[in-house]
């Protein structure tokens, strides 16, 4: 919201900056469309991808104490696409996130995925690429499963690490499907192989919604309404058969535009999904 200027009144600017928001809101954009691949039984998946040039969706700084467990050996790991990357190992530790006053990241049972490698070219640096999944509680947004994918280094002589994170948001679960985010770690390695730390950064939840306004007319359609992840179920006939079908998905803020009120759906964007059904016996 922009800063009232002097002898101005905040009030009124925050008058301003509402009816703005949401009676002169930006209509959503759809960016993507992808189908997957015709199972074998005809179900067809694949997602509607949408932007919000304006987006209001809800925002929270994170804060959250870090307790990494010491590091087990899961295997050789994967060798890195860059020739420099010399790969040492995979690891997997657990990790405790959100036990100090003023926490509002609580993961319990947080379970970290790492390949480590050194970098002949930045005179042998620890570097590591991974993941952590877990339920988490974030105040302000719910409970739910995360999936964060990070990279990492080891800096001070190997006495701290460090790491920057990103939310999946189409694999979050409950109340923290959907929400992207970025996060940053920094921790003290311990002589035992165990790590304390802190984890900042910005998670939200964004408004954008998907809503199936036209099903196809020869199968069943799911659409996740906060992913836009799609599964289509043609009929047990159509599936033998084969053929064209197709769907309509509403891509929606669900704030307003006096603009385009006469529009429907008041201009916000209707992606159609056409899909090729091929006929089960040619997919077996």
């Amino acid at each position: 919201m922009p800063t009232a200027p002097p002898g101005e009144s905040p009030f009124a600017w925050a008058l301003l900056a509402f009816v703005r928001r949401n009676f002169f809101n930006q209509s959503p954009d759809v960016t993507t469309v992808t189908v997957g691949q015709q199972s074998t039984t005809g179900v067809i998946k694949g997602r509607i991808g949408g932007v919000d040039p304006d987006e209001l969706g809800k925002t929270i700084q994170i804060r959250a104490s870090v307790y990494a467990g010491a590091p087990t050996p899961t295997g050789p790991g994967t060798p890195a696409s860059d020739p420099n990357l010399i790969l040492v190992g995979a690891y997997t530790n657990p990790a405790v996130l959100g036990t100090a006053p003023g926490d509002n990241w609580h993961a319990p049972a947080a379970v970290d995925n790492t390949v480590v490698y050194v970098d002949a070219a930045d005179n042998y640096a620890v570097v590591y690429t991974g993941t952590e999944t877990g339920q988490v509680t974030i105040d302000g947004l719910g409970t739910g499963g995360v999936h964060l994918e990070f990279t990492g280094n080891l800096f001070d002589d190997g006495k701290q690490e460090q790491s920057f994170a990103t939310l999946r948001p189409d694999l979050g679960t409950g109340d923290l499907k959907g929400v992207t985010g970025t996060v940053h770690s920094v921790s003290t390695l311990n002589a035992d192989g165990t790590a304390n730390g802190v984890l900042t950064g910005t998670v939200q939840r964004p408004e954008l919604r998907y809503v199936v306004v036209r099903g196809p007319g020869h199968g069943t359609v799911s659409v996740d309404e906060v992913t836009g992840a799609f599964t289509y179920t043609p009929d047990a006939g159509y599936a033998e058969q084969g053929g064209e079908d197709s769907f309509q998905v509403l891509v929606t803020d669900h704030r307003a535009n006096l603009w385009q009120i006469s529009k429907p759906f008041n201009g916000d964007p209707v992606q159609t999904v056409t899909l090729t059904v091929t006929p089960t016996a040619a997919l077996v």
